[in-house]
């Protein structure tokens, strides 16, 4: 192949993980660095409130309808049947520990910020005080910061940049998520010379979900996911674990507001560059209200607080 040595024609992958596990073989999380879904936020000490929101007698979302014939089982008098799902009262509340621990650091993952989110869901359109006594673990909310793609092309190919390290931990831990692809790499090698293919240019926006919801579906089918996400312009990335009532929590949002929402964007398919803002759909004798939130009182606050 050249005059000189040996030439040495080398497929590499351009990551290297551990052990691999098949989607189908992705066992959810019970929870999150040391605290388990379902952990009342009252029973957790250190703990600081960073943000609070509530979402009162939401309707939910039609996920079945139909037409009957009158005398059917769960046929209306109007002549239809309907199936709904995500109705009732939501609130959650993310705070973070004063005191807290990176789970990754022995594989040299850098982080910036762990949260943790607490919810509660009860049926009525008031809030229940104090609101704490009823918010349990249900999410787990990692910030970070990675090389945007400009700053990848003046690295080595082989280098793995901190978005990397958390994939391949992601992967070691849950398998390989729906949708990844390995990119294979060539290097040729002779004597002191070295010559590799350049990597594939990546989009935007990077998402990886491990389990999540299907089709129509408002909930997963698991009893948690772990979604992991990249801005590749800025470098900003997200890991989202999140429990069922935390979708419920976020659909509710997402059906009262009138714009998207970054929790619901996060753990649905919708694209994570195409916001979209639209105008409320306004109750009226024919249209169902979507429920409503609005800023939070200071003593409604208040029962936020640890």
């Amino acid at each position: 192949m050249c005059r000189r040595g040996v030439a040495l024609l080398v497929f590499l992958i351009s990551l290297t993980f551990g052990t691999q596990a098949c989607a189908k073989d992705f066992k959810p999380p019970a929870g999150f660095n040391g605290h388990s879904w379902g952990e009342a936020v009252t029973a957790s000490h250190g703990l600081t409130l960073w943000w609070a929101n509530t979402v009162l007698d939401s309707n939910g979302k039609v996920v079945e309808f139909y037409f009957c014939g009158f005398g059917e089982p769960g046929c209306n008098p109007g002549g239809y049947y309907q199936r709904v799902e995500g109705d009732g009262s939501f609130a959650a509340g993310e705070y973070y520990f004063d005191h807290d621990s990176n789970p990754w650091a022995n594989q040299q993952v850098e982080l910036r910020t762990i949260s943790y989110l607490y919810c509660a869901r009860w049926g009525g359109d008031y809030m229940p005080t104090p609101i704490k006594q009823h918010l349990k673990l249900c999410g787990a909310h990692v910030t970070f910061r990675s090389d945007t793609e400009e700053q990848l092309t003046r690295r080595p190919v082989e280098n793995l940049s901190n978005f990397d390290r958390i994939l391949n931990q992601l992967i070691v831990e849950y398998g390989e998520p729906p949708g990844f692809e390995r990119q294979p790499r060539i290097t040729i090698e002779s004597g002191r010379d070295s010559l590799a293919t350049p990597p594939r240019p990546r989009p935007r926006h990077l998402r990886y979900r491990w389990c999540g919801v299907e089709n129509r579906q408002l909930r997963p089918n698991c009893s948690a996911t772990v979604t992991l996400a990249l801005d590749t312009m800025t470098g900003e990335g997200t890991v989202l674990v999140a429990a069922p009532l935390l979708y419920d929590y976020a659909n509710a949002v997402q059906f009262a507001s009138d714009r998207d929402d970054n929790l619901y964007m996060l753990l649905n398919s919708a694209p994570l560059d195409r916001r979209r803002v639209y105008n409320k759909i306004q109750c009226t004798g024919r249209r169902i209200c979507q429920g409503w939130h609005e800023p939070l009182s200071v003593k409604q606050l208040q029962g936020f607080k640890p």
